[in-house]
């Protein structure tokens, strides 16, 4: 669980230090380039956990061991599909000059660390697949570290139809 927490703690410090600059719509477009591809690779990581088990890269299938191994990777996947849908749904409702920005735009940088905290199984095989996500997020983690009050009129038009698709683990 410490390590869930350095992981997280680290993309904060490394968004806080990366992007100081101001949030316009080229960000947008990148923030939902980045949960786009993150969903994907997500949706990927879950197709390479059933084949890892069904291939017996876990251990023999059906044993405890293999079985425990994908669930651990699949409860992870799907944990961090979760904290993204959540992080969308909380930018959506971002007002611009409202006095909970600073503290709304905290829980979405929450959510996307939470999201890729999640993303480590301690299985060199699936944790490669699970790695890009979670630089995907850091990404996106660094565009809403920039966002400003006044951004909020790029981002929550441009958003408010988005959608995170469900990962199926």
């Amino acid at each position: 669980m410490r390590i869930h927490k350095r992981i997280a703690t680290s993309f904060l410090l490394v968004a806080a230090i990366i992007s100081q600059a101001a949030c316009g719509a080229g960000d947008v477009r990148k923030f939902k380039q980045g949960l786009d591809k993150a969903a994907v690779v997500l949706n990927s990581a879950a197709k390479a956990n059933r084949n890892f088990y069904e291939s017996g890269v876990y251990g023999t299938v059906g044993s405890p061991g293999a079985i425990e191994t994908r669930a651990k990777v699949a409860k992870g996947i799907h944990d961090s599909n979760e904290f993204l849908i959540k992080a969308i749904e909380k930018a959506k409702l971002l007002k611009a000059g409202s006095v909970s920005f600073e503290g709304d735009k905290l829980e979405i940088l929450l959510s996307l660390s939470k999201a890729a905290a999640n993303l480590r199984t301690g299985r060199v095989e699936i944790d490669l697949v699970l790695q890009s996500v979670a630089l995907i997020i850091s990404q996106s983690v660094a565009i809403i570290q920039s966002l400003k009050s006044a951004d909020v009129k790029y981002l929550v038009p441009a958003i408010k139809d988005w959608q995170i698709a469900r990962v199926e683990v």
